[in-house]
């Protein structure tokens, strides 16, 4: 028996499971990135609007205050704004409209004057902004106009953005969290989506295991158009080894009475030879020479079985010739002759003209 290798396999609903779980974990960790991303700009615009917010209030203050007309700022004003740089843990300066710094909550440039792109930006009526992730700081120039056409000065932000990092860095917590979750889940699906993709094969293979314990019967199960071609495919087969069943019982049924019947010719004539005395010598002679023919008939049939069960041929190949019948029939007669004497029966063959055929000899 040829010994075969089994291979390395791996199971069909394993592949399915890290597939989808493979495709789900990077649908979530793009979709968690995102949203962390929209999110966490949301919460910097929400600052920079609130920061913005304070800014113009207080330019609003300062304005009806006059101070950018006497450039001078009261101590209520100058409390506020110390507050104000608190609230933002940062710098708070005023500029007017020549320049100067009027007021910085740290007294470093109290008096000089500021003259850059962003200021001159400002200037025009348009707010600065600028978040700088890589020194953790924000940057506002706010102008205040306080319903004048030009501004009639500005109030520049500096600040540090750590306020701004722990809701950034609770936002990615809770992002993780629902990342987790949704992975969880991803999970749990993907198994029942492994089980339930994989029930087609585990049907096929059980009804693969029902054939192998002797149970013919064709198989059938719900299924993809793929189980499908497999289990008609499979059905092909499986009618087809039917078929050769019933052709070996067939087989083994012919054997049988193919090779009965010389036989019995055989022990018949060779029983007779035993209990005749005084038999002639030419009955000896005839007797010895149906026993070779028995045995000549059945080395021919036994070939003929050898070449029927090959497994490269449906069938033997068919010797055909022309056959006398007649003679044929008389043969089988003198064969059967000594049988039909054992048993006290009396062999009549009436020929009134010679029948031929083209036939296979040993199969007739």
């Amino acid at each position: 028996v040829e010994n075969i290798k089994k291979r390395r396999s791996v199971s069909l609903r394993f592949l399915i499971f890290v597939s989808i779980l493979l495709i789900s974990f990077f649908a979530v960790a793009v979709t968690g990135q995102l949203l962390y991303r929209s999110s966490s700009k949301a919460v910097v615009n929400v600052k920079e609007t609130t920061m913005q917010n304070q800014a113009v209030i207080m330019g609003n203050q300062l304005a009806n205050a006059g101070c950018f007309f006497s450039a001078t700022i009261s101590d209520t004003l100058q409390v506020q704004l110390r507050q104000m740089a608190s609230d933002f843990d940062g710098r708070i300066m005023v500029v007017d409209a020549s320049f100067m710094v009027m007021y910085d909550s740290l007294g470093l440039d109290t008096g000089m004057f500021i003259m850059d792109s962003k200021v001159l930006e400002a200037f025009n009526t348009k707010v600065y902004t600028n978040y700088n992730t890589t020194y953790s700081t924000y940057e506002m120039v706010v102008p205040v106009s306080s319903g004048s056409s030009s501004p009639l000065g500005l109030i520049i932000v500096h600040g540090s953005v750590s306020i701004l990092e722990d809701e950034l860095a609770d936002l990615k917590e809770k992002v993780m969290i629902v990342d987790i979750m949704a992975l969880l889940v991803v999970i749990l699906l993907a198994v029942v989506a492994a089980l339930w993709m994989g029930r087609p094969i585990r049907l096929l293979r059980e009804s693969a295991d029902k054939v192998s314990v002797g149970n013919a019967d064709i198989i059938d199960g719900p299924g993809y158009k793929e189980t499908d071609e497999i289990i008609e495919s499979f059905n092909s087969a499986l009618t087809r080894l039917k078929t050769v069943d019933e052709s070996r019982q067939e087989f083994v049924s012919n054997v049988s009475h193919e090779l009965k019947t010389p036989i019995t010719s055989i022990r018949v004539l060779a029983d007779s030879l035993m209990s005749m005395g005084d038999a002639p010598v030419e009955l000896y002679k005839e007797f010895m020479q149906d026993i070779s023919n028995e045995v000549d008939r059945e080395a021919k049939i036994i070939t003929d079985l050898l070449d029927l069960v090959k497994m490269d041929k449906a069938a033997s190949a068919l010797n055909i010739a022309k056959v006398n019948v007649n003679a044929l029939i008389e043969d089988v007669m003198h064969r059967l002759l000594p049988i039909a004497d054992q048993r006290k029966i009396e062999l009549v063959f009436e020929s009134f003209r010679d029948v031929i055929c083209d036939a296979d000899e040993t199969k007739l």
